[in-house]
Order: structure tokens, then sequence, then C-alpha cells
């Protein structure tokens, strides 16, 4: 794929169609080209210094030849996500399917976190690049941006929204496509098919401590969705913790916002002022907060719930005694979790795993029952020995 590559940007996400033995479907979230300048947007300046960087994520259907290339002349474009490029951060991309056959896709806030302190990107002022604002994002109902996307495609690459989406289609300043709203960089999941259950990794700010003017440190989530809600960012992170809003034009603090009522008075949202209520997350972490995870880096990869097939003569499925756990990676901690849950999500237990490896990067079970580890490496924007696909058996 010929794509734009700056920062994040590039081929964010693959996903392959549940059917894919018959149709041969993958499905794609990159970066198009398109004629965006070279090099950086500005930070400051008016909209028509801004324009030339609105460019779009899309996520596309390919086929998948049986020589294993890909027919690039079969792309179904199926939908674009708004994006301000030539600024980091934050670009999600994990695609995933339910038991339905409806696809999931994860995107960031598309949000710049480096002028904020380390706390929440809010910075409204007029000469500012909207993307030092993340209301225009993850808080705004009426984009698609800091979201979980639930759709349905049909054969010919059009979709259609399957019920019990945050927002009913035909809502004024609302997507339909939204599912779940409220997310930094929520940049791995997976879907628990029996259950329709997803399970989310979203990385969170940098602030070391937290500050009464501007909000709590910096957390970074596992977040357990079982139906259509809102997570709270950019207002409220970890187990709704606020934050202050904060005047970046004059240096002055104001009211903390609210994580049972927010409202999103941004100059730059296109969506309702009245946000659906933050749900806390399921597994919050900073620091040592929880024990059984250590301390270092914060950087949640999520991963997947195991499943016990009974019916699988498979020699290196795993054991029915973890039918049901979730196994949570990390990427600068360099560990995987099992962690035993109650069907309401309760957290029973947190375990060790015998990972050798190093930075994990995805996780996902295959149909041997075996455990498939996508493991980044030891370094970083660079490959060596270590990155590799791992089965753990």
């Amino acid at each position: 794929l010929d794509v734009y590559s700056h920062d994040e940007e590039g081929l964010q996400g693959v996903g392959v169609d549940p059917a894919f033995t018959t149709n041969r479907f993958v499905y794609l979230y990159y970066a198009p080209k398109l004629t965006t300048p070279a090099g950086d947007a500005p930070a400051n300046g008016s909209a028509a210094d801004f324009a030339p960087f609105d460019g779009v994520n899309r996520l596309s259907r390919f086929v998948l030849r049986t020589d294993g290339t890909l027919d690039t002349a079969s792309e179904k474009k199926v939908l674009d996500v708004p994006a301000s490029r030539g600024l980091c951060c934050h670009v999600g991309g994990d695609i995933d399917f339910d038991a339905q056959g409806n696809l999931y896709l994860s995107t960031g806030d598309d949000s710049n976190p480096f002028a904020s302190d380390g706390y929440t990107p809010i910075d409204e002022r007029p000469n500012r690049n909207p993307a030092y604002d993340a209301q225009r994002s993850s808080g705004n109902t009426n984009d698609l941006r800091g979201k979980v996307l639930r759709i349905k495609v049909a054969a010919d690459g059009s979709y259609t929204i399957p019920s019990g989406n945050l927002f009913a289609p035909g809502t004024a300043r609302t997507r339909p496509e939204i599912y779940a709203m409220g997310f930094r960089n929520p940049f791995r999941m997976s879907v628990d098919k029996p259950t329709g259950t997803v399970y989310l990794g979203d990385y969170g700010p940098d602030a070391g401590t937290a500050n009464a003017g501007r909000g709590p440190a910096g957390q970074v989530e596992f977040n357990r969705i079982t139906k259509a809600g809102n997570y709270g960012w950019p207002y409220c992170v970890g187990t709704n913790s606020p934050y202050v809003d904060y005047n970046f034009a004059t240096s002055t603090s104001g009211a903390t916002f609210s994580c049972a009522a927010p409202k999103n008075t941004s100059p730059n949202n296109t969506g309702l002022t009245d946000l659906p209520p933050a749900q806390p997350a399921w597994i919050p972490y900073d620091g040592g907060s929880v024990p059984e995870f250590g301390g270092g880096s914060e950087s949640p990869m999520g991963g997947p719930v195991y499943r016990y097939d009974a019916a699988s003569t498979s020699p290196v499925k795993f054991p029915q005694s973890f039918d049901g756990d979730y196994f949570a990676g990390e990427f600068g901690r360099k560990w995987i979790k099992r962690i035993e849950q109650g069907s309401d999500g309760t957290v029973q237990s947190i375990n060790a795993f015998p990972w050798q490896g190093t930075q994990v990067m995805d996780m996902a079970f295959g149909p041997d029952g075996a455990l498939y580890v996508l493991d980044y490496g030891t370094g970083y924007f660079n490959g060596d020995a270590n990155s590799a696909v791992y089965r753990i058996e």
C-alpha cells in the first residue's frame, strides 16, 4: 500500500473476515497518501494553515489472493475516519469481529499530548491547531476518533448499523457507528465471541503526580466493555478521576469536570454538549498500584479471552481450568498475565504467566487452542532477532 507516514500513521490494523476461507476478505486500516504536505503541521495559525493537513485513516476491504498477495484492485472503501496530520499522536487501529459478524474498529484521539504537561489536552485557543484539543475527537459524539466503532459490512462493501450502539441512527449531532467513546489510544482490543464483551487496552497520559489545578496523575486502563458507553477521556480517567478545566491562554484552572454528567463546551466540538456518564475502567493502574503488575512504564496492550473447546483434539490447547480467563499483555513491562474473572467481570486473581519474550505487541488464540504472541523485539522503531510471532502451547 502507498501510505502516508508521519509519526504513527501508515498501516495501523489488519483484520480477517470471519468467512475468510470462502471469501478471502481481509480488512486494512491505513493512512492513504492523499495530497497531504510533507513535514510537520503548524502548531499555531489559522484554519487555512491547518486545512492542508486534514486527512483520513481508511478502513478498506481487500481480497487476499491464494498465492498470498494482496489484490489492491479489489479495494472496497468501507469507512473514513478524520485525521489531523502532521502532528503526533494516537491512531489506534485494531480490528475484530463478534459472533454475529459485526466489525469493531478502535480509533485513537488523534491529539498531541506533549503540550499539556501530561494532563488532559483541551487547548481551545482559536489560533491553536485543533489537534491539541481531544474534545474535538474523543469527547465529540459527532466524530469517529477516540472510539470503538461497530458496523456490519455488506457484500458490496457498504455497511449497516447494528442495534445497541451508543446513538440511534438519525440522532442529531452524533455518529451511529459509535459503540463506545471516550478513549485516548485504544491500541489493542479483542471481542470475546461467546459473550460479545470487548476487552481493550487504553494508553493514558504522562503526568507523574496529581495536580489540584489540573487533575490526576497519569493512569492506563484495561477496559471490559459489555454495552455501549462513554469511557471518559478527555474529562475523566481510571476509576472516574476527573480532570480540571484549564485555560491555556491564561494558564488558569476552572471547574472540575463531572464524570457523572460530562459536558463538552469546546468550540471545536461538533457533537452534543451533554455526554453520557463516564464509565470507570475495569483495571486501571499507575506505577505499582496493582502489585501483581509490578512497576515500570505503563503500556497496556490488551489481549484475548481463552475459550476451551472440549471437542478439540489439539494437543497444544490450553487447559479447561483457563476457560474464560483474560490474557493481558504489557509492552514496556514485558509480561503476560492470566486474569481470572467472574461472570460479571469481577477480578478473582491475577496470575503470572511464563512469557520469556520481550515487548508484547499483540496476542490471539488460534483454533488449536495455543496462544500466538507478536513480539515487537527489544528496541523501539527497529526490528531485531526477538521481533517474531511465538506460539505458546
